[in-house]
């Protein structure tokens, strides 16, 4: 019994190992084809990804990665030292200007108050005596002093010290508008952004990109003082290839602000569009509210005499028959109201061939050696305080 009851062991333990086996061949067959199916769907990933790039527009390079960057400068270290300094110098340079404005105004005030302590007027306003120091100071003020002497009947002293005190209150007037002119805090830091930023923009024009067009290679820089990318080529380059070149220079220093987008514009136009049909539509329900009976001789005259100008216009500008059949007839309204006018788009300037660019910018001795711009009487100057 013993020998039999191993027997059935081992035949258990037989058919458990195939058992196991048999289950362990399905999974490597299932992990096979999961590998297959997961190596296929990477193969049609990768298909579909080089179609992708095959139809990809070289209008498009970079378009992306446009929409998905920052549109906003990025600052050195520097350049934010240098906002910093200057919105300081800002605010030391408005408090003295301040200062001495009301300074003199003050001093000029302190004058007119006493040259008119000199005079007499009634109630009102009439002058009725001056003193003789009062004559004197009139005379100083105005500059006359000797035209007084010789012929003081030519001057009339009332008109004078009349205008003495028409400027004397002007003055106060002035005095107390400057001590009231306030520049708020947020409009020193506006300017010295705005002064930082220039520096900045201005620098582009020693920063250049490289580009491969499919008319050739394309060199570009930014004149801030054109308000214009310039490029060099040694081919023409159309609008919609330059586009992505200066897609490619904004991303590049960080600069999108820079960028005009065209889409973004076109947004906007649709908006003025919309807004513009709106108050049209508006203006017409309005009139035709407004005018529900209608001088129909008045129409008439009217019809007629437009019927008469547009004769005569035609006369005059009759074209040949060879040049009219070319021209296209902008009165048809067909496609007119859907067109779209974009008032801001990006300025390219071609500035030559590639041969013609240059790099290296010319030094200049002046600004390297202080002595080149010299003047002969500097130097001898310079000479003789070495000698002594």
């Amino acid at each position: 019994m013993r020998e039999i009851d191993d027997g059935f062991k081992r035949q258990d333990e037989f058919l458990e190992f195939l058992v196991k086996g048999h289950k362990e061949e399905e999974k490597m067959e299932e992990v096979v084809r999961e590998e297959e199916v997961s190596s296929s769907e990477a193969k049609e990933q990768e298909i579909r990804e080089a179609v992708v790039k095959v139809e990809e527009k070289f209008e498009d390079k970079y378009l992306q990665k446009f929409k998905a960057f920052k549109n906003e400068y990025s600052f050195t270290e520097n350049e934010l030292k240098i906002e910093q300094e200057k919105y300081e110098e800002l605010k030391t340079v408005f408090t003295n200007n301040k200062a001495k404005e009301i300074e003199d105004i003050t001093w000029k005030i302190t004058k007119l108050q006493r040259i008119l302590n000199c005079v007499t007027f009634d109630e009102n306003g009439k002058m009725i005596d001056v003193s003789e120091n009062g004559t004197r100071l009139l005379t100083r003020y105005y500059d006359i002093e000797e035209e007084y002497e010789d012929n003081p009947d030519n001057y009339m002293l009332s008109d004078l010290f009349g205008e003495l005190s028409e400027i004397l209150t002007e003055t106060q007037q002035k005095l107390k508008e400057q001590e009231d002119q306030i520049v708020s805090d947020s409009d020193f830091k506006e300017q010295a952004y705005q002064y930082m930023l220039k520096n900045k923009l201005d620098g582009y024009i020693n920063n250049y990109i490289n580009e491969m067009t499919p008319l050739g290679n394309v060199y570009m820089r930014y004149n801030n003082s054109k308000k214009s990318f310039e490029y060099y080529s040694n081919n023409t380059i159309p609008y919609r290839y330059l586009e992505p070149v200066g897609r490619k220079f904004v991303l590049t220093y960080f600069c999108k602000p820079l960028f005009i987008d065209i889409e973004d514009e076109l947004k906007k136009a649709q908006v003025k569009k919309d807004d513009k049909k709106a108050e049209e539509k508006d203006r017409k329900e309005n009139d035709k509210n407004g005018n529900d009976r209608k001088d129909v001789f008045a129409k008439m005259k009217s019809y007629n005499n437009t019927t008469q100008e547009m004769s005569k216009m035609g006369k005059q500008n009759v074209l040949p028959p060879q040049i009219k059949a070319n021209l296209p007839n902008v009165n048809t309204s067909s496609g007119a109201d859907d067109m779209l006018l974009k008032e801001n788009s990006n300025r390219y300037t071609w500035e030559g061939r590639l041969a013609n660019m240059n790099l290296l910018k010319k030094v200049d001795r002046k600004t390297v050696d202080k002595t080149y711009a010299m003047s002969f009487a500097e130097f001898k100057r310079l000479r003789q305080q070495q000698i002594n």
